[in-house]
């Protein structure tokens, strides 16, 4: 893994800009795992004092743990680690004046730095872990030390040491052993300076650069074959560095001087090949090129180009073959500038920072190429790094949100009831004495209902009941329906079945004590689609099935003021729902695949009806009432992605808008004579995740035999 700390110049827009990401990611398969660092931008401390800032370096090999600095007001530098949202400094006292996280190892649970030492001690390299906390180096050279890098067992850490007049070493470390080893230069007489930049996966392979003995070259550097120097391109005088080194350190790229009369070039070395020259494909336009990152078998190889006039960046990806792709930037037109800095094992994504058509600064961006069809050839996709982590953390929410609207409609199952033409607070009315109800009643109706964040629900279905004793009806209801959410142009769309039974005990619309049990699915083939509401992100689709069940028990007593039926009731309801693991099935570059979600409520709901004739065949009722929360269990929403930083993830469900909500219903039913009767009805629901309130109209044909 590596830093790549001589690019620290080059790159400082990054760390004003806190958008930008680099080095090496490991093979988009399933189950694998960020092999190198990546860079992104994260929440300060939090402060009420000046200008917080935060600054992420490096990210563990599984995505999972991010590292960097912060600083909070007046507050300096404090080195953090970021894990599934939550800041937290590595040096939580605050005794250190300044500490800063550049990389971890592939696991996460090793990451390494610098810190500033109390009372004007220097500068020291240091390793964490949660066992131990922050432990410095050994004194390097009695003075001051950097680490640039850990390996991705988290064993070995590599940088460079200074002293006073002494010129900077590079180092080994060990951290196990403890052990600190000054690996030299390339001169004879080990003088003049050098330092490490990476060190490959075992920690077995070192490179970076050091004085020669007339120049600065790239080296390689093994405990068994010591120092080796990897020379220049073409074998000139001249400078040369080696910048990253692949995961089984036989490959080593970096940057060189060359027999042209241009700075540096990018180069790939092996020991086969000796070190070679990459070449761009506008060559003779670019005045540098550099090599920054190299895919697991060196095969790919990420890097950027400098032109002459203008001074564009361009990030560009070379193949087995040397040749040259530029792969675009985060601008409608490809003409901002771009960098890459990391490159996936497998060679198909590289990473990196661009500016956008909306700013100069630079933004993070990942690039994948459509290997799907490899006989087309394809630039591939470019997106922007941060904006799609956050469209799908949004998504992820929005569906939790989703799936909570399936349990509302099942809950709307629950309370649909049919009493004949002549009876029932549901579509008419009946008599105090309850006599004169038909046996059978059958009522076809059909409804819609509309959210302003974007839910649009029509259903129509079919409501019997039977009367199997003076005071006991039996009765179900069957629908069919299609939901329509765009949820800040997120989608989750599909038909779904409704079914509904229950059995009502006593005369409801009467005077006395009557009560009610039911139960109710419904089940939704759907079609959810990721939003692209940010710039530069994609929109990724994929097939899965929901479904919710619910119970309920209700207790009522109905009574008669003047010519109004009042029907107070209380309600006791569970619902649990859920939505079937997917994956993202369409042409993606980055496709996410979610697990099983569960959402289950138990509610409670107090409300009244109301009944009132009005002429000689109409009767309006009316509903009201307030259901509350008992308790709600939603879990995060987790899956798996290619998406840097997000291999795995676990992400909390949308904040919960309303935990008692309103409700109101108004209704009127037309008697037409002969059993047969019409209803209509506009009611008004909060929800438990919408901030406005769902508006519901229905209209219905009831008949009675």
């Amino acid at each position: 893994m590596a830093r790549r700390s001589s690019l620290s110049t080059d790159l400082r827009l990054s760390s004003l800009s806190r958008y930008a990401i680099g080095a090496v990611l490991a093979a988009p398969i399933a189950g694998s795992a960020i092999a190198q660092p990546t860079f992104e931008q994260v929440d300060p401390f939090p402060s009420t004092v000046g200008s917080p800032i935060a600054e992420a370096h490096g990210i563990s090999g599984n995505g999972q743990v991010v590292v960097g600095t912060a600083s909070s007001g007046t507050v300096t530098e404090t080195a953090f680690i970021f894990v599934n949202g939550t800041l937290t400094a590595l040096d939580p006292s605050g005794s250190m004046p300044r500490s800063v996280a550049y990389d971890a190892s592939e696991d996460g649970s090793v990451v390494i730095g610098d810190m500033d030492l109390s009372g004007g001690g220097g500068t020291r390299a240091f390793v964490w872990t949660q066992a131990t906390g922050m432990v410095a180096a050994p004194p390097m050279l009695g003075g001051n030390s950097e680490a640039n890098a850990v390996s991705g067992n988290g064993r070995i850490i590599v940088g460079q040491m200074s002293s006073g007049a002494l010129p900077q070493r590079a180092f080994v470390w060990d951290r196990i052993s403890g052990s600190v080893t000054d690996i030299g230069t390339l001169r004879t007489d080990l003088a003049g300076f050098a330092r490490a930049n990476g060190v490959n996966g075992d920690g077995s392979v070192v490179v970076g650069g050091a004085a020669a003995s007339s120049a600065f070259h790239a080296f390689r550097w093994t405990q068994s074959g010591g120092m080796e120097d990897l020379g220049t391109i073409g074998g000139v005088n001249g400078f040369s560095e080696a910048l990253a080194v692949s995961k089984d350190g036989t490959t080593v790229v970096g940057r060189s001087a060359t027999p042209l009369p241009v700075d540096n070039r990018a180069f790939r070395w092996t020991r086969a090949t000796g070190m070679q020259h990459l070449v761009a494909p506008d060559e003779a336009d670019r005045r540098e090129t550099r090599a920054t990152a190299v895919s697991e078998d060196g095969s790919y190889v990420a890097g950027f180009t400098i032109g002459q006039s203008p001074k564009q960046f361009k990030a560009i990806r070379w193949d087995a073959n040397g040749d040259g792709l530029y792969i675009g930037d985060l601008t409608t037109n490809n003409d901002g500038n771009a960098r890459a800095t990391g490159i996936s094992d497998d060679g198909s994504i590289v990473v990196g920072m661009s500016t956008t058509d909306t700013s100069s600064n630079m933004r993070a961006f990942i690039w994948r190429e459509n290997r799907k069809n490899p006989t087309t050839p394809t630039t591939g996709t470019m997106l922007d790094h941060v904006n799609t982590l956050k469209q799908v953390t949004t998504g992820a929410a929005q569906q939790a949100a989703g799936v909570s609207m399936l349990a509302e409609q099942s809950q709307f199952v629950l309370g649909q009831e049919v009493t004949g033409a002549a009876g029932g607070a549901s579509d008419g009315f009946l008599s105090s004495s309850g006599k004169g109800r038909s046996p059978i009643s059958l009522r076809i109706a059909a409804g819609a209902s509309h959210s302003p964040d974007g839910k649009e629900l029509i259903i129509g279905g079919l409501s019997g009941s039977t009367r199997i004793a003076q005071s006991l009806t039996f009765g179900g209801y069957l629908g069919l329906g299609t939901d329509r959410d765009e949820l800040a142009d997120f989608g989750i769309d599909g038909n779904f079945t409704a079914l509904g039974l229950y059995l009502r005990g006593g005369q409801i619309g009467a005077e006395g004590l009557s009560w009610k049990v039911a139960a109710s699915q419904v089940a939704a083939d759907v079609t959810i689609t990721r939003a692209t509401a940010l710039a530069n992100t994609e929109r990724g689709t994929g097939d899965s099935s929901m479904r919710a069940r619910s119970a309920s028990v209700e207790l009522g007593y109905g009574f008669t003021q003047g010519n109004m039926m009042i029907t107070p009731y209380a309600r006791l309801a569970r619902t649990v729902s859920k939505r079937d693991g997917y994956v993202e099935t369409s042409n993606a570059a980055f496709p996410v695949s979610y697990d099983d979600y569960e959402i289950s409520e138990t509610t409670a709901t107090i409300g009244a009806n109301i009944g009132t004739t009005i002429g000689d065949n109409g009767f309006l009722t009316m509903s009201a009432g307030v259901e509350w929360d008992l308790s709600r269990k939603a879990g995060d929403v987790t899956g798996t992605s290619d998406i840097p930083g997000m291999t795995d993830f676990s992400i909390a469900g949308p904040e919960l808008e309303h935990e008692q909500r309103l409700f109101a219903e108004a209704r009127y039913v037309h008697q037409l004579g002969n059993g047969r009767a019409y209803d209509v009805g506009l009611g008004l629901r909060q929800t438990a995740y919408a901030e406005k309130p769902s508006v519901m109209a229905t209209i219905g044909y009831t008949m009675s035999f």
